[in-house]
């Protein structure tokens, strides 16, 4: 059984996965060979190598639909119109692996192109989604193991491994308070920053080294518009304290969202991406 399933962005409705093609595979990986080490912030991975988290299902940040067989007529089919919504897909194959891939939104602008298929064709606006040759990130149903390569790339999948996170060394802190996209109040120090903002400082230097640059532009006008106190007079953040820091990096870790009827804007309790 092979599927791809995308998980739809439906604020304060739960989570939604639909189906987007039935009878596909879409990554070619032999499980089998890949080699992983234990999940350690401190460990360097090898470029061939994968983290691994054992006895997943059992993680208070494992997926419910990893939990149950997948059959795919209790699936609704994504509609034309919900694709701008989707947030991530997983291919489901072989009746026990699921592959994951993130869809940032610069994914899913509108271009034109030109098809470079069996016939070359002019599209004047077309929305194609890239499968990255590796995933983000791989559970394997049989083995009951989660694989991935970078912490921050699954943040946003799984709610709540942000806390796997490590903390932000000093040095780290002082780089992050010191990008030219700040204004920190001279008496906010290193020393004043906190753990819980130290992890998710870590978890945003991260973030941010993966951004394209249009991405990132696209981060920082969300931030500006939810909180435009933190905005000074020369359009960078203004920090004062820690509260401050800490709206900005939920607006890095893109945890801001408004209601579906439009009245309320809201700070999501985990970092799962609402854009």
């Amino acid at each position: 059984m092979n599927n791809i399933i995308g998980k739809v962005r439906t604020p304060g409705r739960g989570v939604t996965f639909k189906i987007l093609i039935s009878g596909q595979k879409v990554f070619d990986i032999n499980t089998e060979e890949e080699s992983y080490v234990s999940y350690s912030p401190d460990h360097n991975l090898d470029e061939d190598c994968w983290f691994g988290l054992e006895d997943f299902s059992n993680k208070e940040f494992c997926l419910d639909i990893l939990k149950n067989d997948i059959d795919s007529t209790n699936f609704n089919i994504l509609l034309r119109k919900e694709i701008d919504k989707l947030d991530y897909i997983i291919s489901y194959q072989d009746s026990k692996e699921f592959y994951f891939q993130r869809i940032p939104k610069n994914q899913l602008l509108g271009r034109k192109i030109i098809s470079l298929g069996a016939e070359f064709k002019f599209i004047e606006e077309s929305k194609h989604l890239v499968i990255n040759k590796i995933p983000d990130a791989i559970y394997l149903k049989d083995r009951d193991i989660l694989l991935f390569k970078k912490l921050s790339a699954i943040t946003s999948i799984f709610n709540g491994i942000d806390s796997l996170y490590r903390e932000a060394t000093n040095d780290e802190v002082n780089e992050f308070l010191s990008n030219d996209f700040l204004d920190i109040n001279a008496d906010f120090t290193q020393e004043k920053v906190k753990v819980p903002n130290r992890k998710r400082i870590a978890l945003a230097i991260d973030q941010l080294n993966s951004f394209e640059e249009e991405q990132k532009k696209i981060v920082f006008a969300t931030i500006k518009e939810y909180y435009p106190k933190l905005v000074s007079e020369n359009e960078k953040f203004l920090v004062n304290n820690e509260e401050d820091l800490k709206l900005l990096l939920f607006g890095i870790g893109q945890r801001f969202y408004t209601t579906p009827d439009g009245k309320e804007k809201r700070i999501a309790n985990s970092v799962i991406k609402i854009q």
